[in-house]
């Protein structure tokens, strides 16, 4: 997918990377391994990588498939914001015993937003706190972007929800992924 657009010196090694290490067929074993031995980190396929451990692409899928695995993940994502950052007030329902917000009716829009405003504000203190050092973290469409991601975590794993210190295990993938698909001739230095 990536490959068919080739033109700078930085694609060319990417192109090499991925022969190197998906080209033998034995790829996310050699992934795993470069990732243990540390050398991961130097590898344009990171985010790649990253994609695969975490089972974004299946293990065994053929690489000509991975963009559309990919798409696919993001329309899922797109659907889950849509399901779970209510907002009562695009509500249509008249029933002001049910669509109102003083309303204690338990399948009321506005008790759903009420609650999730609720973890959203504490998901939202520990993400304040993220590397505040750092540029890219103070950005309020990254902050947005990692509360929507931890608030659809916690709501769909009921059991677990949302633990201080998820945000520390999300900041490195979202930057990571950022760093790969921003050219590194636009992106200023966020490390």
């Amino acid at each position: 997918f990536f490959l068919l657009h080739m033109t700078t010196k930085s694609d060319i090694d990417r192109a090499h990377y991925f022969s190197e290490y998906f080209g033998t067929g034995s790829g996310i074993q050699f992934a795993k391994s470069q990732a243990l031995a540390g050398t991961l980190q130097h590898s344009p396929l990171r985010s790649l990588c990253w994609r695969l451990f975490l089972k974004i692409i299946p293990e065994g899928s053929d690489a000509s498939i991975w963009a559309s695995l990919i798409t696919q993940q993001r329309e899922a994502y797109t659907q889950l914001k849509a399901e779970y950052l209510v907002n009562p007030y695009e509500e249509t329902s008249e029933n002001l015993i049910v669509n109102n917000p003083l309303s204690q009716v338990e399948d009321s829009p506005w008790q759903t937003f009420f609650q999730n405003k609720e973890l959203q504000s504490e998901i939202l203190q520990d993400i304040i706190r993220t590397h505040p050092e750092k540029e890219f973290f103070q950005k309020e469409t990254v902050r947005t972007m990692m509360l929507h991601i931890l608030f659809i975590v916690a709501k769909r794993n009921p059991t677990t929800g949302y633990r201080q210190g998820m945000h520390e295990l999300l900041a490195p993938i979202v930057y990571l992924l950022h760093k790969e698909c921003v050219p590194e001739f636009e992106m200023k230095d966020h490390v």
